[in-house]
């Protein structure tokens, strides 16, 4: 049985009352989750004993889409998280390419799509009512089922591509095991974070990320398997301000996990703050390069607090590394670092010829070790493009090509973004991450981002879109200041020709800044 399955059953028996997950005004408790997923499992076994096609669980952070899961795995049927926000279109790829034998349709599934089976939430919540056995019976039955374990495949996450075609990230059991250990298990450096963060004592996590999201295990899974209390927030929530704040309060959160661009678009909110959320002194954030103004605002409404940067993609299971940015380390030029590997995991920079390149010169970031996935469902061109096998310490493991920019120094990870976004500009190799961060060192940016305009398949100049929070001058005199203030450390060719000026940027449904939006604003 997987390492996360006993640590719920444990849970179950220990603390069976304690809220599990959370969400608006629906909740689950240990105790609950333990017994309708057991019940769930037993119904699987019997409808699906013929097949081991994946089962899709759609919806949008319903504390049922827990049971399903543990449901799927309990029975060793991998499983498909898919959030609310996928487009239809894509839902029915994912449809097609799974065939599943049934749709937990925690949410209403969209009129267009079909499907084989699908069981809604009304029908899920009647199928547990009618099993009438006892919890002790269920659990002796359970126990003969053939759970998810070691090389199995435990859930497949569907990302969605700019050509529209989701592919599916391979997470085994073996993999999320592995990468729950330091979440669950590493002994940090103060009393009071050893036992908020090793399980001794159950902490409030928030969570920002759908279900889906390729870091979910960070957050999700580690959370479960510590017995902490997932406090989510939908999507509704996250867009009005005013059920935010009244969310965060309410939450009596310790942990916050998430991406950068929330933390920014909760730094808006006044009442993000050490006073109004007191217990609130861990900030782990993934997904997305944390910059150093975002740490430095963070420091100054929680000085208490205590604050990760972590890297790692879906296809690593979850973050391989992890360091604590200090207010000291914040205060410095960036990229800010991202931490050294986790046991068991190699991080190395290649050049685009796929050989390791020196101590400090950047290349693409490459991980191996053993919770990188066994590659993309049913998609072998792929995973040949991205995965490969390696001997590392006489052992082999897996290999991953994240297409990120990055160097080491001192065996600790910097990620300086994505390759494809640097571009030829003038005959000049441009990253347009680091203009980004450039522009964030002028006190008046809160938040940029930098896109190329492209004429005739070549780009011609540079559009920065920036949120000023102090701004009371029209466009064309404070777009003159910036790029007056920018020449002190940019040369001009790379500062932007074209400043738009916006209350916030655009995030996708992950949390993470939408560039595709952005695009559709250039072309």
């Amino acid at each position: 049985m997987s390492d996360l399955l006993s640590l719920l059953s444990e849970h179950a028996l220990r603390c069976p009352w304690q809220p599990a997950l959370i969400c608006g005004t629906e909740q689950i408790t240990y105790g609950e989750l333990e017994d309708y997923s057991s019940r769930l499992a037993l119904y699987l076994d019997g409808k699906c004993r013929h097949t081991k096609n994946p089962i899709v669980v759609y919806g949008h952070k319903h504390p049922f889409m827990a049971v399903c899961f543990l449901a799927c795995a309990k029975a060793g049927r991998p499983f498909c998280p898919v959030d609310t926000s996928i487009p239809a279109p894509q839902l029915q790829m994912i449809l097609d390419n799974t065939a599943p034998p049934v749709v937990f349709a925690v949410e209403a599934l969209p009129a267009s799509c079909q499907c084989h089976f699908v069981l809604p939430l009304e029908q899920i919540r009647l199928l547990l009512k009618e099993t009438r056995i006892s919890s002790r019976e269920v659990s002796l039955l359970t126990s003969a089922l053939k759970p998810s374990r070691q090389e199995d495949l435990f859930y497949i996450l569907f990302q969605a591509e700019e050509n529209g075609i989701p592919r599916g990230v391979e997470i085994t059991a073996d993999c999320l095991d592995r990468s729950l250990d330091p979440f669950v298990y590493t002994q940090q450096e103060t009393g009071t974070e050893q036992e908020v963060l090793s399980g001794s004592r159950s902490a409030v996590v928030l969570n920002q990320t759908p279900f889906s999201f390729p870091l979910s295990a960070a957050n999700f899974y580690a959370a479960l398997a510590r017995c902490d209390t997932l406090w989510c927030l939908d999507r509704k929530t996250q867009t009005d301000p005013e059920l935010l704040a009244c969310s965060l309060r309410c939450s009596r959160a310790s942990v916050f996990v998430g991406t950068p661009s929330f933390a920014e678009a909760c730094l808006d909110l006044a009442d993000f703050c050490q006073e109004t959320l007191p217990d609130l002194k861990h900030f782990h954030f993934c997904g997305e390069l944390l910059e150093n103004k975002t740490v430095q605002k963070l420091y100054a409404r929680f000085p208490a607090a205590r604050i990760y940067n972590t890297y790692g993609h879906g296809e690593t299971t979850s973050a391989v590394t992890q360091i604590c940015i200090t207010p000291e380390l914040a205060r410095t030029a960036g990229p800010l670092p991202c931490g050294s590997p986790r046991s068991g995991t190699f991080a190395e920079i290649w050049d685009s010829s796929g050989n390791p390149v020196e101590e400090g010169r950047k290349g693409e970031i490459v991980i191996l070790g053993d919770t990188v996935s066994p590659g993309y469902y049913k998609n072998s061109f792929l995973t040949k493009e991205s995965f490969f096998t390696c001997i590392r310490d006489g052992r082999e493991i897996n290999g991953y090509r994240t297409g990120d920019l990055g160097y080491l120094l001192d065996g600790v990870l910097f990620c300086c973004g994505r390759i494809d976004l640097q571009v030829k500009l003038h005959g000049y190799q441009v990253e347009l991450e680091d203009i980004e961060r450039n522009l964030l060192r002028l006190p008046q940016i809160s938040r940029a981002a930098v896109l190329p305009k492209v004429r005739n398949h070549k780009v011609s100049n540079l559009y920065a879109w920036v949120v000023c929070p102090d701004k009371h001058i029209s466009d064309k005199t404070y777009t003159s200041r910036l790029k007056e203030d920018l020449l002190s450390f940019l040369p001009e060719h790379l500062i932007p020709k074209k400043f738009i000026f916006v209350k916030q940027l655009p995030v996708n449904g992950s949390g993470r800044l939408d560039r595709q939006a952005l695009e559709h604003m250039v072309s």
